[in-house]
């Protein structure tokens, strides 16, 4: 059973220990994209004015955005972090690639090729039989 629910009706830490206490919080979850979920985070943060907030309080605001948003709660302490350096939860996306390639199709052909002349010998005797060939074209 779906229940709608208006959460902008929560103003108040008082709110949130009442709604917390009356739910049945294994199926209570925001919907929605990730960036939408982030820019809940912040608009919650916001309305609840987190920063002068009392321990306490913290804790009941964080436990809401944990359950609410279905992040962990390493995940929702970073996003209150990030909140409290910057004024803003946003998602930083990382799609740059972490390895840089260091030798080029060639350089892997020349070893493969390497490889196959000398039997699939062990990495240390190819690495001997390529060294030997740069210091002799080297005299």
């Amino acid at each position: 059973m779906l229940i709608q629910m208006d959460e902008r009706k929560i103003k108040t830490v008082a709110d949130i220990s009442v709604f917390l206490s009356g739910t049945d919080q294994t199926e209570l979850r925001l919907q929605g994209s990730k960036d939408d979920i982030y820019a809940w985070v912040e608009r919650a943060l916001n309305r609840f004015r987190y920063g002068k907030l009392s321990k306490k309080e913290k804790g009941i605001v964080l436990n809401y955005l944990i359950q609410l948003s279905g992040y962990s709660r390493q995940q929702v302490t970073r996003f209150i972090a990030r909140y409290r350096e910057t004024g803003h939860v946003r998602r930083r996306q990382r799609t740059v690639n972490g390895f840089e390639r260091i030798y080029t199709r060639e350089d892997i052909m020349l070893l493969a090729e390497v490889d196959r002349l000398v039997d699939s010998a062990s990495g240390t005797t190819i690495k001997v039989y390529c060294q030997r060939a740069v210091f002799s074209n080297m005299k």
